[in-house]
């Protein structure tokens, strides 16, 4: 028996919780980063010039990727509802 049905959804009994946990998880993810990232650019702009901001993007994108991959192997070595 199902709870929710439909072509992208297949909650069935006992899945409430992770589910839950998932969506809010993705949630503060999105609201966090659109959150930040004009706070980010700001913040920058006010001490440095303009044209040096596409250097804080490939930062970003240098820190982000370390983390993700190290996210992504405790991922594997752990279980997804308590990481």
């Amino acid at each position: 028996m199902t709870l929710l049905k439909g072509p992208w959804v297949d909650l069935r009994p006992g899945e409430k919780r992770l589910t839950s946990l998932m969506v809010a998880n993705y949630f503060f993810l999105l609201f966090f980063y659109y959150l930040l990232k004009p706070a980010r650019d700001s913040l920058f702009l006010t001490h440095l010039e303009p044209n040096h901001l596409p250097y804080v993007y490939i930062l970003t994108a240098l820190v982000a990727a370390p983390v993700t991959a190290a996210y992504a192997r405790a991922g594997l070595k752990h279980r997804l509802d308590r990481l």
